[in-house]
């Protein structure tokens, strides 16, 4: 991925190019998503392909000047928040166990590990909407914190303090809560 990676650079002709960007930009996502939770290889690959082709449908209406890794992230966020809903309104299904079974861990520890971040989440819908997006998007995309300061027009210091206010938080409730806490 490059630094400098705004829109006008993947223009080709009057259309995106999508290959560049494929080959640019796949192994971020890839990294972002896998981050994110525990997804099945397949469904990183069409949160992936989902996000190229939500991308090339909406391609007359980005920002030539902005950086498309923004675009790019934006988009992958909201593609996951909806995997997740799916993956919760089914979490009774024993379908969605099929992979995980033939893991070297056992069901146990997988079970447990989707119950913490299940809760995890839950308490994240509880705190304000933007201390809860600067969170995510230092944990669960890899961004850094000079990046999410720009982006949210704050300083670093002020994403550092969210930050350590928003952990504080989430390990007092799953303390509470009965969840052990190893590291």
């Amino acid at each position: 991925m490059k630094n400098e990676n705004v829109i006008y650079m993947y223009i080709k002709g009057d259309v995106l190019d999508i290959d560049k960007i494929i080959d640019d930009f796949s192994g971020y996502l890839y990294t972002i998503i896998q981050n994110a939770g525990s997804f099945a290889k397949e469904d990183i690959e069409e949160i992936i392909s989902d996000t190229y082709l939500i991308l090339w449908n909406n391609q007359y209406k980005l920002d030539l000047d902005k950086k498309l890794s923004s675009y790019l992230v934006g988009i992958v966020k909201n593609l996951i928040k909806q995997k997740y809903k799916v993956f919760n309104n089914n979490y009774e299904n024993i379908e969605s166990y099929e992979d995980i079974l033939v893991t070297n861990e056992g069901l146990d520890v997988v079970i447990e590990n989707n119950e913490v971040n299940r809760k995890i989440i839950e308490l994240l819908n509880k705190i304000k909407q933007d201390d809860k997006e600067i969170f995510y998007e230092y944990y669960f995309y890899s961004r850094k914190i000079k990046e999410i300061a720009i982006e949210n027009n704050i300083s670093e210091s002020k994403v550092k303090i969210i930050l350590h206010r928003t952990r504080k938080k989430l390990r007092k409730e799953l303390l509470k809560g009965g969840y052990s806490l190893n590291g």
